[in-house]
């Protein structure tokens, strides 16, 4: 479930939700963009123009606990989010990074467990390997990342979607200990089986050089595989620094696709190739298993979490050009071996992170808090 980019939050309380609990949601989004479920119960603090840089959401449940369960989510309204903490006096509080140092210290006040949300990748802008995409320091909040830093030093527990994450917070002295990863579970809905085509369809999910799209694009028009295409779905910024000039052949840019579009284009794709520098956010990984396709996964991300090479996918280091190629160049000439791979990809998804199972995620979660 999505809004503004928001969806680890909602999914969340839907997960609640589904294991009895009482939601209340008090948000900066307005009343028709919250699901039904929440919608009646929640409280409106103003609606964010920018909400794809700054978050506020902040959840109130009752269940098996004496006070009412805290989840919160937010970004420049951390101020008011601590205030209605204090007010509620809840047993635990489900905190968004990474401006929650206010929200943590109030709940902790009141003797409330805290655990803090981590995103995808964030804390990885640590990583100085980043660097070899041709990420900089520009534009980067330096006291973001104190208070970021702070955060990890307040909360009981920090919930993240990978081990690859949580080994990127290891680094800033955090003990494992505290850290829980829950990945995201994701909707695997019902296709019919699809004919093999004359040439296989591969595909992407957003487009940056620190997911490697300038790799990937490289990489196209060396191999120009003969009647193959590459979908590349997600918004991105066409630049010189990803594609020097066109782009190569067989390139379709599908763009920003929602609901049904975008479930039928991740469908018509059989590779799934994620070369990314630094990402730990298993979310768009997952809906591609889920659709039947065969992923090519780097190691630095959530991927060796879950596919185990040549068997549901197939994971490769970051800086093997050559391995990446001969990969690609082996799935376009193999399509019957791409599509068993990639049936084995949606049943692994199917029976250990489809969405259904995420309320027990989450119950695993609160019982180790």
């Amino acid at each position: 479930m999505a809004c503004h980019g928001n969806w680890h939050t909602l999914t969340i309380a839907d997960g609640l939700r589904e294991l009895g609990l009482e939601v209340h949601l008090i948000t900066t989004l307005s009343k028709n963009q919250i699901p039904g479920f929440l919608r009646e119960r929640a409280i409106s603090i103003g609606y964010l123009h920018h909400a794809s840089r700054v978050r506020s959401f902040a959840f109130r449940m009752r269940s098996m606990y004496r006070n009412p369960l805290c989840l919160a989510e937010f970004g420049m309204f951390d101020r008011e989010v601590a205030t209605r903490i204090s007010l509620i006096n809840p047993d635990i509080c489900f905190l968004w990074t990474s401006m929650a140092v206010r929200s943590l210290i109030s709940a902790k006040r009141q003797g409330a467990k805290t655990v803090l949300v981590q995103g995808n990748s964030t804390l990885n802008l640590f990583h100085e390997r980043v660097m070899e995409a041709g990420a900089t320091w520009e534009g980067v909040d330096r006291d973001w990342i104190k208070r970021q830093e702070a955060e990890y030093m307040v909360a009981d527990i920090i919930q993240v979607e990978s081990k690859y994450v949580a080994k990127g917070i290891c680094t800033r002295g955090i003990p494992l200990s505290r850290i829980r990863v829950v990945p995201p579970h994701v909707s695997v809905p019902e296709f019919e089986s699809k004919p093999l085509g004359d040439g296989a369809v591969f595909g992407t999910v957003q487009m940056s050089r620190r997911k490697g799209s300038h790799l990937l694009l490289a990489w196209w028009r060396d191999l120009a595989p003969p009647k193959c295409k590459l979908l590349l779905l997600g918004s991105f910024r066409k630049d010189e620094t990803l594609c020097p000039g066109p782009f190569p052949h067989g390139v379709v840019i599908k763009g920003f696709l929602r609901g049904d579009e975008y479930w039928g284009a991740l469908r018509s794709v059989d590779v799934a190739i994620f070369p990314t520098y630094d990402d730990g956010g298993p979310r768009a990984l997952f809906e591609c298993m889920a659709a039947g396709a065969c992923p090519i996964v780097s190691e630095r991300s959530a991927g060796p979490d879950h596919i185990k090479d040549g068997v549901n996918g197939f994971v490769i280091p970051i800086g093997e050009n050559s391995q990446w190629k001969e990969r690609i160049a082996w799935c376009a000439n193999n399509p019957g071996e791409v599509r068993l791979i990639g049936a084995r990809a949606r049943q692994y998804v199917k029976e250990k992170l489809s969405i259904e199972r995420y309320p027990f995620a989450l119950k695993e979660l609160l019982a180790s808090i």
